[in-house]
């Protein structure tokens, strides 16, 4: 197995699809909603083995003004080989040539903590993150859990 990474939104949309839905992150993105994703993306960073998309990372955000490192994702079979930390490498790197005012990302658990941790990242003390959801999106989230 090698691994190789590409630095491109021009990735098929069937793959990134196929990604999310079999490893459950944002399996309710439709087609559509993948392809305006990458396209208004700032950076993306894939990691691939062959022709088999096995992790895909982006940077979102305006640019220069602020960033947020989203969708790090490495398929289950591929984890613990370090495809996410190259993954993140890949946009820290990126991150620096941009130089934003701002530079954020929300880690779900302690592994992604102690993931980000390596590049410099901090722990902001009681800092929430909140969310509304909008009816589509209720609804697509629904539909893709079978519950509606």
């Amino acid at each position: 197995m090698t691994i190789t990474y590409q630095e491109t939104k021009d990735i098929p949309i069937e793959s990134l699809c196929r990604l999310f839905h079999e490893e459950q992150w944002n399996d309710f993105y439709d087609p559509d909603d993948v392809a305006l994703y990458q396209h208004v993306a700032v950076h993306i960073v894939t990691a691939w083995d062959g022709d088999r998309l096995v992790g895909y990372a982006r940077l979102s955000g305006t640019g220069r003004l602020e960033v947020e490192i989203t969708d790090v994702l490495v398929e289950t079979a591929y984890q613990g080989q370090g495809i996410g930390t190259e993954l993140v490498r890949r946009l820290v790197e990126r991150i620096k040539a941009i130089d934003p005012y701002f530079i954020q990302v929300s880690p779900i658990g302690d592994r992604e903590v102690h993931l980000y941790q390596k590049f410099g990242f901090t722990e902001i003390p009681d800092h929430r993150r909140m969310e509304l959801m909008t009816g589509r999106l209720t609804e697509k989230v629904k539909k893709v859990r079978g519950e509606g």
